[in-house]
């Protein structure tokens, strides 16, 4: 099939499943608790689309309209600010998002097609349109779409595309790195790995000299893209950080999550406890950053007296965050949306079940996800491919890359592992399990060989 042929596919698949899919949900969405219409959620949604208003109404960022909010950052709701002011329309966003997960699909064909072959970049794109999690995410006012778009637009231009050893393309890879972390600050951490894949990668091939003045232009993109927001926090609350929300998610999520299944207690009283060690901080004031210090002493405290219990536990949750199930996420949600019903299923994490050794339970947890199993053999198929990837020589380097960013992501998402923290770095997951599957075809009898039409691009 000719390139040409596959990329109107992709396009094909976006127009054909994702416009009917949004206009039933513009027809049968019922507003949310908060009375806000679809495609708005409640939550961080909410927050961000206030952040919004207030940007447009105001020009401050502020959720009350007066105290500046340092725990969210201001990427994403200058995205919807942009967007509101020209077209007055929520589903503006959803169409813009709908624009970027087309764009990221035909990204991760380029960068399928620049390690394997077009065929390659076909799948792993093709998976990433049908998958739910794209689909749901890239309707609703959530910054995961902008997010995914931007770090694998980071991670192309950096590593794969043909301007990766040229001074400008290197700055624009640490400008819009940098951009995504002003969106979601997880990624915050992400230069040290890029810095370190590209030197690895090209260090036989480039000066030594311009490599270093190559990775000190992306570092300093990327410190050009977020200084300013630093500067703005020192001024508005003393403290020079991005984002408060890492404390606060170790305080409020990360160490009551942990003493909830080690002590097998509710977590709202483990919680409880927790904020009444503080001095008489609730929820709001716990997110800002003058109090980041005293809640993250009290979290730390606690992971203290049995740090390798809280290890094992924060660990385990990789095999959450890598085998979520987004079919069944998008039923939950799905019907929570057109319905107002609850999730029908447990909500204890299967993994939680097997730390305590409660084999029956695991069971029948199990039984109750019904069809949604296959899906979780499906991504066990993907894992284990992904994870394959690194042993085969052929591929390494890309193949470490991509397991690498992986890992990155379900490291720090920790406990709170959920399908939409995996779902920016599911486009690596795709890719990284096509080079297993490549690497094990290219190996065995099952499939016949084929001598390349072209060689493969040098590093």
């Amino acid at each position: 099939m000719k390139i040409e042929n596959k990329l109107f596919i992709l396009s094909a698949a976006v127009f054909l499943i994702y416009l009917p899919t949004i206009f039933l949900f513009y027809k049968f969405a019922m507003p949310n608790s908060s009375g806000r219409p679809f495609p708005v959620l409640y939550g961080d949604s909410a927050d961000y689309l206030a952040l919004a208003d207030n940007i447009i109404k105001f020009q401050s960022f502020t959720l009350d309209g007066q105290r500046p909010v340092d725990h969210i950052t201001p990427g994403y709701p200058l995205f919807l600010a942009l967007i509101l002011s020209i077209f007055k329309s929520y589903y503006a966003v959803s169409f813009i998002q709908i624009l970027l997960v087309a764009i990221t699909s035909f990204l991760i064909f380029k960068i399928g097609e620049k390690i394997i072959s077009s065929t390659a970049g076909f799948v792993a794109a093709f998976l990433y349109i049908i998958n739910p999690s794209t689909l749901y995410y890239s309707m609703v006012i959530m910054s995961d779409v902008l997010f995914s778009f931007l770090l694998v637009l980071s991670v192309y231009l950096m590593f794969f595309a043909n301007s990766k050893r040229d001074r400008a393309g290197i700055f624009i890879a640490g400008l819009l790195l940098g951009f995504a972390v002003l969106v979601r600050p997880i990624g915050m951490f992400l230069p040290l790995l890029f810095a370190t894949f590209y030197f690895f990668s090209n260090k036989k091939i480039i000066d030594l000299k311009k490599l270093a003045i190559l990775i000190f232009i992306f570092i300093t993109a990327y410190g050009f893209v977020l200084t300013p927001w630093i500067l703005r926090n020192k001024i508005s609350s003393g403290v020079w950080g991005i984002s408060s929300l890492g404390s606060f998610n170790l305080f409020n999520y990360n160490v009551p999550l942990f003493l909830s299944v080690k002590y097998d207690k509710d977590i709202k009283e483990i919680r409880t406890s927790l904020y009444e060690e503080t001095n008489g901080l609730n929820e709001q004031e716990a997110k800002r950053f003058e109090h980041s210090k005293e809640i993250q002493i009290i979290a730390l405290k606690r992971i203290f007296q049995d740090p390798l219990g809280y290890a094992v536990f924060h660990l385990s949750k990789i095999f959450q965050f890598l085998g979520g199930n987004s079919s069944k996420n998008f039923y939950v949600d799905t019907m929570e949306i057109l319905r107002h019903k609850s999730s029908p299923f447990p909500h204890i994490a299967l993994i939680d079940l097997i730390l305590k050794k409660e084999i029956r339970l695991s069971w029948e947890w199990l039984k109750s996800q019904h069809i949604f199993n296959f899906e979780y053999l499906i991504w066990f198929v993907i894992v284990m491919l992904s994870f394959a990837s690194i042993v085969f020589r052929k591929y390494r380097w890309q193949a470490l890359l991509f397991v690498s960013i992986i890992l990155y992501f379900a490291v720090l998402t920790g406990p709170v592992a959920h399908v939409r923290y995996r779902f920016q770095v599911e486009p690596f997951m795709f890719l990284s399990a096509l080079l297993g599957f490549q690497s094990f075809r290219e190996r065995t009898f099952l499939f016949p060989r084929r001598r390349a039409k072209h060689p493969h691009p040098s590093v």
